[in-house]
């Protein structure tokens, strides 16, 4: 199959390492690899960064000068998009679930310190996320600014690229070790890395199956989040 991912601007350190598990693998006697994505960057690094690469290009050409997304008050992809972001000379409003006499600690710190604008909502407001950014944009436009929505961990079709092209780092490290792998096995928290992960497997014909570990929420709320993606990745990117 032809296909060519979108642009995207450069955040990650790329490839990151493929290292073997020699002990876990001795006591599971299976070999087990891991894709050492926790070192994407160390400010700003984890699997978000991949996503942003893509989401924050479309933002860019968009002319958007403020990113809008969500997340929890200790959100990794939150503070991933405040410190990328302000990399590139990009304002961020957070939407978090919390309080504001929450402590200032650990990501929570770090959106501060890069200048985010947080905007705390309920447990419940929060089932409403979406919506609300929308609201927030509506009233960032309101005061001249041009901003750009990211979904909570940057999940849609155009951020699961960034692990598509994950899958295809992969398989050119694999393919040098001589490894043909059964199994991948990723954390599934909002569904964009094992949408992107699916997608990449199918792209460039690796044999493995791929599976999520639930973090939230249940496996039926993710099948028909995961059957999204893939139709918009078709619609809209033309994969």
């Amino acid at each position: 199959m032809s296909f060519s991912l979108p642009p995207k601007v450069s955040l990650a350190v790329l490839p990151t390492r493929l290292e073997r598990l020699d002990r876990y693998s001795a006591r599971l006697g299976r070999n087990v690899w891991i894709k050492r994505d926790d070192l994407t960057e160390a400010g700003a690094g984890g699997n978000k960064l991949r996503k942003l690469e893509y989401l924050i290009a479309a933002a860019l050409d968009a002319g958007a000068d403020t990113l809008v997304t969500c997340g929890g008050i200790q959100s990794n992809h939150a503070r991933t998009t405040a410190i990328a972001g302000a990399r590139l000379g990009l304002k961020s409003v957070l939407v978090l679930r919390g309080a504001p006499e929450d402590a200032l600690e650990g990501n929570y710190l770090l959106d501060r310190l890069v200048g985010a604008e947080v905007i705390f909502v309920s447990t419940e407001e929060y089932e409403r996320r979406d919506e609300v950014m929308a609201q927030v944009a509506d009233d960032l436009r309101a005061r001249d600014r041009t901003p750009y929505v990211i979904p909570e961990g940057g999940s849609n079709a155009l951020g699961a690229m960034g692990y598509v092209e994950m899958v295809r780092e992969l398989k050119g490290q694999l393919d040098a070790q001589g490894v043909t792998p059964d199994s991948i096995v990723c954390c599934l928290g909002s569904g964009g890395t094992l949408a992107g992960v699916l997608m990449g497997v199918a792209l460039y014909g690796l044999p493995a199956r791929s599976y999520g570990v639930l973090i939230q929420r249940d496996a039926q709320y993710f099948t028909g989040c995961l059957d999204a993606l893939f139709e918009d990745a078709v619609r809209d990117l033309g994969l």
